[in-house]
């Protein structure tokens, strides 16, 4: 039917044999490079919209297309992990690790599950967006019926997956039934709770209530305690963590008196850098560095997966930190 449209015009717009005799041969001449020229555009148009219109039609599916559509985008050697969003834009849970093969199906059985019928595949910076395509409006309750899925690939092609078993049913146990307990003692393990509570007003109170839930079970400004959580979401904690403990501040002459009140090797060692100019999070503990850092490998490795994650890895684990000695700053 289009094509026909582009023909009609077509038709209209090429010079008339009445008409012909009465213009000069020069006029005849560009009346049919403009109608050369106005053709290719609609041309143009035409068939580019057609081709926008395919391959954007390639990013949608319903239930009955998914699982083929879906794993065009991922690799099924790799491990990934799937955020869960309300349509509220706050996050419902996060599951993982889970094998690429594996993950197009569990997809498809949460879109049943919440009776979604059609999404929108799209590939991004920060992982595989699936997103609900009509909202569901009805009821008080619809900013918590879920409306999209985070896909972000934990490890790369290639990698070794052998604490990912190929089985769901397996896959599941291991990743959401799998608990673990932390016990805070010391001053190191203490930094890593308290490193959380100074970063949780930046958080969405409706955001991370499985690992808030969790941490309510420590002393917000001593950080002793013991808690138990699954380790799914220890290993969204410790990647909150990781933001705190590798960022940095500068060192403005309110953190230099704060220095100065402290007893602590490092905190004197900073102190008397004079061009000293940022201090990182992991810094700002009475315990030593180098000990909160050793504290947080040990916590990584607690994780079942900890060996499979090759991308997204805590920057905490790899972070070079200064000897904190009287001779040589830089040593």
């Amino acid at each position: 039917m289009q094509n026909i449209a582009i023909l009609s015009v077509v038709a209209l717009l090429l010079p008339s044999a009445a008409n012909a005799a009465g213009n000069s041969p020069e006029v005849i001449l560009f009346s049919c490079l403009a109608v050369v020229i106005i053709v290719g555009l609609i041309a143009l148009f035409h068939f580019s919209g057609r081709s926008t219109s395919s391959s954007s039609s390639e990013h949608l599916a319903n239930q009955a297309s998914l699982l083929y559509k879906l794993n065009y985008f991922l690799d099924h050697s790799a491990v990934y992990r799937i955020e869960v969003y309300r349509q509220s834009g706050n996050i419902e849970r996060v599951e993982g690790p889970i094998q690429g093969k594996q993950v197009a199906e569990k997809i498809l059985s949460s879109m049943r599950r919440a009776s979604i019928s059609a999404v929108s595949i799209m590939q991004s910076s920060d992982g595989i967006d699936v997103r609900r395509l009509v909202h569901n409006g009805r009821g008080r309750q619809e900013g918590k019926r879920i409306g999209s899925y985070l896909i972000v690939n934990l490890s790369t092609s290639g990698n070794s997956t052998s604490h990912v078993t190929d089985s769901p049913s397996d896959t599941s146990a291991q990743s959401e039934n799998h608990d673990i307990t932390v016990v805070v003692k010391s001053e190191a393990e203490a930094a890593l709770i308290k490193s959380w509570y100074r970063i949780d007003s930046q958080i969405s109170v409706g955001r991370m209530q499985y690992v808030r839930d969790f941490l309510k079970n420590f002393d917000p400004t001593t950080g002793v305690g013991e808690g138990t959580i699954k380790q799914t979401d220890f290993f969204v904690f410790l990647t909150y963590v990781d933001k705190f403990l590798v960022g940095t501040s500068d060192v403005s002459s309110e953190v230099r008196e704060e220095l100065g009140r402290s007893a602590a090797l490092h905190h004197q060692f900073i102190l008397k850098e004079e061009n000293r100019q940022i201090i990182y999070g992991i810094e700002t503990f009475n315990a030593s560095p180098s000990e909160i850092q050793r504290i947080f490998i040990d916590w990584f490795n607690r994780l079942s997966f900890a060996d499979v994650i090759r991308e997204n890895r805590p920057k905490t684990l790899t972070v070079s930190l200064p000897r904190y000695t009287s001779v040589n700053p830089l040593d």
